[in-house]
């Protein structure tokens, strides 16, 4: 039996109740409680470490250097393009609307900027190393992970 408030909760604070699974629609406390905040289809969404060779050179030729730089933007915008299809496919198809909904919310309160063509690779990382670990922890401890990101 499909519970009405759980199917306007999910509309209302989530992505629209999921087809994929019946159009069933979870509560929104269950969702938290039971969501997993490190989804298996996003286990290999970029880690900090991918991006860490495009950082250092030791080129003294300024044209070897402005190849370099943008080898490294073209790469970061690679990173960041394949993380954004990845978790929009994920929030999409995920029965937890809601949480997808929160994951979204924090991302863009602690935002990586990908005007920032040194650290667009990190955007999909930090959303998976801050955000979703402290998704439903304390938001100082969201806070201080923050601000220890490489990204930030």
């Amino acid at each position: 039996m499909i519970d009405a408030q759980s199917s306007l909760d999910e509309i209302r604070f989530g992505f629209g109740t999921n087809l994929a699974a019946g159009g069933a629609a979870i509560p929104l406390r269950v969702q938290i409680e039971q969501a997993p905040l490190r989804p298996p289809e996003l286990k290999d969404v970029g880690s900090v470490s991918r991006a860490g060779d495009l950082y250092y050179s030791e080129l003294t030729d300024k044209a070897a250097r402005r190849a370099l730089r943008k080898q490294r933007s073209d790469k970061h915008l690679e990173y960041y393009l394949n993380d954004a299809h990845r978790k929009i496919a994920h929030a999409v198809r995920s029965p937890f609307g809601f949480v997808e909904r929160l994951v979204q919310f924090w991302s863009n309160h602690f935002t990586v900027s990908i005007a920032k063509r040194n650290v667009r690779g990190l955007a999909g990382p930090f959303e998976c190393e801050v955000i979703r670990p402290h998704l439903t922890a304390r938001f100082e401890d969201m806070l201080i992970a923050s601000t220890r990101h490489p990204a930030i």
